[in-house]
């Protein structure tokens, strides 16, 4: 099941900005762009599209709120998770992949039955205040690993959706781990076989039985054959079951040759 992880921006400057924020939630998945108190004109705005490109839709759905009242209105008994370097005598502040970790725990979803979070993000300028933090159940922080300690908000919402998304399916599939037999499918028998998995010698022999020449200086047969399997990138087990077939063939055909 896939997560609605909504991206928040509260008193955004910049309309690329917006707009980049707005691709990033489409790049990672299917969550809404809800602005608070903007401070940006974002009617009809040509930076604002051209941050989109071509995520247009959430840009143009975005949901435009007056007050973090409207917001709680809105959106009421949410779980939010903000974006932030700010600390305080009463208030923890804990890695952001944490944070996603306690929100799959919790199986918190909404009515409809999805798990929905909401995650805040504060202006480019100096970010969230200290009264935004009363609105959240969690505050977070990113992973910076260079010594230049402020992101981007566009960059910051898509480092954050990335670990979200990511995150909430590592912890649900320790949640719910697959059967070893689902484990097989998944890691082996649905990736697509290498080049060299490929039962060249059962095709050959089948071939050369049913009266075909193979002469490696022209395209031949099994050339043929060869490049069009592979075309639609077959699995090994698919591969398995090829081969499988091509030597029976030739066994019944050698077997009808005898009696």
């Amino acid at each position: 099941m896939q997560p609605l992880i909504h991206t928040v921006l509260v008193r955004p400057i910049y309309p690329r900005n917006v707009g980049q924020c707005a691709r990033a939630t489409m790049n990672m998945g299917n969550g809404s762009l809800i602005i608070i108190d903007s401070k940006c004109d974002l009617s009809d705005n040509e930076e604002a599209r051209q941050g989109a490109a071509g995520a247009q839709k959430p840009l143009e759905e975005r949901v435009m709120l007056d007050s973090w009242e409207d917001f709680n209105k809105k959106y009421p008994d949410t779980d939010r998770i903000a974006m932030t370097r700010r600390i305080g005598k009463h208030r923890k502040l804990f890695p952001f992949k944490e944070g996603m970790k306690a929100f799959v725990q919790s199986e918190k979803v909404n009515d409809e039955g999805i798990p929905e979070l909401f995650l805040i993000f504060g202006p480019e300028d100096h970010g969230l205040d200290t009264p935004d933090l009363e609105y959240v159940n969690m505050c977070c922080h990113l992973p910076i690993f260079g010594d230049f300690k402020s992101l981007n908000l566009a960059h910051a919402v898509l480092v954050a959706q990335y670990i979200a998304h990511d995150t909430f399916y590592d912890e649900r599939r320790m949640i719910n781990p697959k059967s070893s037999i689902d484990k097989s499918k998944e890691d082996y028998f649905m990736q697509r076989a290498p080049e060299d998995f490929f039962p060249d010698e059962a095709l050959q022999v089948w071939l050369t039985s049913m009266g075909f020449q193979i002469d490696p200086t022209r395209l031949n047969a099994f050339e043929t054959i060869r490049k069009m399997i592979l075309r639609g990138f077959p699995s090994p087990k698919e591969l398995g079951t090829l081969e499988k077939a091509l030597r029976q063939a030739v066994r019944l055909k050698n077997e009808g040759g005898r009696k």
